[in-house]
């Protein structure tokens, strides 16, 4: 059986997942021939992963915590890049006519993450290629398929193209084809995993690199340029990671800062 953990025990397929999702974030920014394929999953596929890897915590001050200090803080910190020509610092999502629509339209894929969890095991362990390839290519054509029967998606501004449903097929669907991919692409090298774990800094630096490149260009110097602006970016990580772990979503927050006295009840 192939090896899909690491030793930190980090899996290597959600790694690659994150790494792809990102590189597509940051092509989908291009203004190509295509682009506005990857925007029918993209930002799902986060949402499942986000689900995927959230940690349920007893002590409900410790979740918050830790969601203040690993997500909402680098965000809003990033947004700031992110929006360089707003200086509110106002996460662009947060702008949407309908926010609370958003979220609550964006929450499935959330749930379907959660659900997911319960088979990591599983999930861990499916190594047969033939069916990961079936797989690869069934979620490709559904993704397709939606790509041409609803339209323009853009979930950060409420936008869900023509039909709901094919939103969310093309969402789950998307998000299949990258997990398929990410199985059969094996162990995760070193860089993919700082790509992974640097996915919100990418978020909020890459942009700039996108509009001082050139927005309009063909399909395969976006494809190259996406590359070069994200492997430009994991030094850029691995300082924040270590002089700004703040910025980064790494502070640790220590349960004793919280109180365990809910930990022995929880089940």
């Amino acid at each position: 059986m192939a090896e899909t953990t690491t030793h930190g025990g980090r899996f290597d397929w959600i790694d690659w997942m994150k790494a792809l999702g990102i590189y597509l974030v940051v092509l989908g920014h291009f203004n190509t021939v295509g682009n506005q394929f990857v925007y029918v999953f993209h930002v799902p596929l986060f949402f499942v992963i986000s689900g995927f890897l959230c940690k349920r915590e007893c002590d409900g001050r410790l979740f918050w915590q830790k969601l203040w200090y690993n997500l909402a803080v680098p965000f809003l910190s990033l947004s700031v890049l992110y929006n360089h020509y707003d200086l509110s610092g106002t996460p662009f999502f947060l702008k949407a006519p309908n926010v609370i629509v958003n979220i609550c339209t964006a929450f499935p894929f959330f749930a379907l993450g959660i659900f997911l969890h319960k088979y990591k095991m599983r999930l861990r362990e499916w190594d047969n290629k033939l069916m990961l390839l079936a797989t690869f290519v069934c979620g490709l054509s559904l993704t397709v398929v939606c790509y041409h029967l609803n339209g323009f998606v853009a979930l950060f501004r409420c936008d869900y193209g023509d039909h709901l449903l094919l939103f969310l097929i093309g969402g789950v669907a998307g998000t299949m084809m990258v997990f398929a991919l990410s199985k059969l692409l094996g162990g995760a090298p070193k860089v993919v995993e700082i790509i992974s774990r640097g996915t919100i800094i990418i978020l909020g630096l890459h942009i700039n690199a996108v509009l001082l490149i050139q927005e309009a260009c063909p399909v395969w110097l976006a494809l190259l340029y996406a590359v070069m602006i994200i492997m430009v970016l994991v030094p850029v990580i691995i300082l924040i990671e270590r002089y700004f772990p703040l910025m980064a979503g790494k502070y640790r927050v220590s349960k004793s800062n919280v109180g365990n006295k809910m930990m022995d009840t929880c089940p």
